[in-house]
């Protein structure tokens, strides 16, 4: 009989260990850039309260008794689920991390960026004087990376199979608080559906969408020696379907002589549709791109839409008016007149692009975001280079636009802009000295911007003529 006991007590003990094995926690973020932190960095973070249990307490005993902790994700105010990660580390008290509160400042218009070493000082002064507690986090399953900011719906679980034990449902749930195995596990199971449902979309739409594709504009190769061959194909068919090239030259960093042996050759053309095309029923796209199809990246224009793009400030076409004359693959009396010119595009617009760029949410900002806890003593990474490259390209131009101009496109091969950027395209600087030349840029554009000269009636004018001048020219 006693045998009977012990053997039925040892049962009940596995099955208790078995029921066990998992415990779920409901954790709340205050903002959708706390989420992907944690998701960028592998790392969360939770904070004393003023009466225990603290949520460290909770988190470390579930640990003790669970072979995995499981912690689900929400963000307040956007009513839903958004995710779940597995804790992977003990709950440490100090780290570093941002958990919660966004402590960053890249404003394009302020005078300086702050450096990534003045972020990390920052930071650890902050985490030695507060409560939190960190820990590490492997993710299971989460919608930002592939579908932003959708989510499993909160509508999902406002049913009775997601009442807690204290009654609350599920959706009211306090941040730290654990709940059922069951429920977690649910809970779990449906954002997992919910992501497989969401890919099945995607991949649908993709499908169409390639399914939409419109046929290659023409064949070329990928070989970097037969990019002669692919000038004269593309010239040959504009000519031929479209009408007279105006320009041609290069896109990327073979625009900048930035490139290296391995870089491909990215096109950009303009060109004069007939001007009967143009006032008859179809008339010619005024913009076409390589899509998927191509092997080779390209840009044309008409002329209409790259007077547009002039007028406005773009600077990738207000580029090609200042590009070194032997980089030219093709011009034409018509464009070199245009360049005579060119002086006129020399204006705020254009300096408000190059900023936009370069300060934008892919520019410093996602910078700022790849940076953000390393030391401003660790070599740039492969990402980092590649964005830092781009963003100091950009702002060295904006620096000449303060100066007066020229825009300065093709870099000589000693110039001490050029050396920079190939040293960052390396990632040999650091990613304290990189911060240190981008803040040096927009200190000096800051300082000098006021002087640049707005759009003009005069730019207007001269691009107004020499658009109706070549329409008239192509009349018949």
């Amino acid at each position: 009989m006693l045998i009977h006991v012990v053997y039925r007590y040892r049962i009940l003990i596995v099955m208790a260990a078995i029921e066990r094995k998992t415990s779920y926690f409901i954790a709340k973020c205050d903002s959708i850039a706390s989420l992907r932190k944690c998701i960028d960095t592998s790392r969360w973070a939770c904070r004393n309260r003023k009466v225990p249990p603290h949520p460290s307490e909770l988190l470390t005993n579930a640990q003790a008794i669970s072979d995995h902790v499981i912690i689900i994700f929400s963000v307040n105010n956007c009513h839903g689920w958004h995710g779940y990660a597995e804790m992977v580390s003990d709950v440490e008290t100090n780290g570093r991390t941002n958990c919660s509160s966004d402590r960053t400042n890249t404003k394009c218009d302020s005078k300086t960026i702050h450096s990534s070493e003045t972020m990390e000082n920052k930071q650890l002064r902050e985490e030695k004087t507060t409560d939190w507690k960190f820990f590490d986090v492997k993710w299971k399953k989460h919608f930002l990376n592939d579908f932003g900011e959708r989510c499993l719906r909160s509508k999902d679980t406002d049913n009775e199979q997601y009442i807690l034990t204290d009654g609350t449902p599920l959706n009211k749930a306090r941040n730290w608080q654990e709940v059922p195995c069951d429920i977690g596990r649910s809970l779990c199971i449906l954002i997992d559906n919910f992501y497989e449902e969401l890919k099945t979309k995607q991949q649908e739409k993709m499908k169409m969408i390639e399914e939409n594709i419109p046929p290659a504009f023409f064949h070329s190769s990928d070989e970097v020696d037969l990019m002669n061959e692919n000038w004269l194909k593309i010239s040959v068919k504009i000519t031929k379907e479209l009408g007279n090239i105006i320009m041609a030259c290069p896109f990327g960093s073979r625009r900048y002589n930035l490139h290296t042996s391995t870089s491909d050759m990215d096109m950009f053309l303009v060109y004069q549709a007939k001007t009967r095309d143009i006032l008859g029923f179809n008339p010619p796209k005024q913009t076409l791109k390589s899509n998927e199809r191509e092997s080779c990246d390209f840009t044309i224009h008409e002329i209409f839409r790259f007077g547009e793009l002039l007028m406005s400030g773009d600077h990738r076409c207000v580029e090609t008016l200042f590009v070194a004359e032997d980089t030219l693959v093709h011009t034409s009396p018509a464009f070199q007149h245009l360049q005579q010119h060119k002086h006129l595009f020399v204006n705020r617009n254009c300096l408000d692009k190059y900023l936009r760029d370069a300060c934008g949410s892919k520019g410093t900002k996602q910078l700022q975001r790849m940076t953000d806890g390393h030391s401003p003593t660790e070599a740039l990474s492969d990402r980092m280079s590649k964005l830092a490259y781009i963003i100091i390209r950009l702002l060295q131009n904006a620096a000449d636009i303060v100066r007066g101009g020229p825009i300065i496109v093709y870099r000589p091969e000693v110039s001490a802009e050029r050396v920079m950027l190939m040293k960052i395209r390396q990632g040999t600087p650091s990613i304290g000295e990189t911060w240190n030349e981008i803040n040096r840029l927009l200190s000096y554009v800051e300082e000098y911007k006021a002087g640049v000269p707005d759009h003009t009636d005069d730019m207007t004018t001269f691009l107004e003529a020499w658009l109706i001048q070549l329409r008239r020219e192509q009349f018949s």
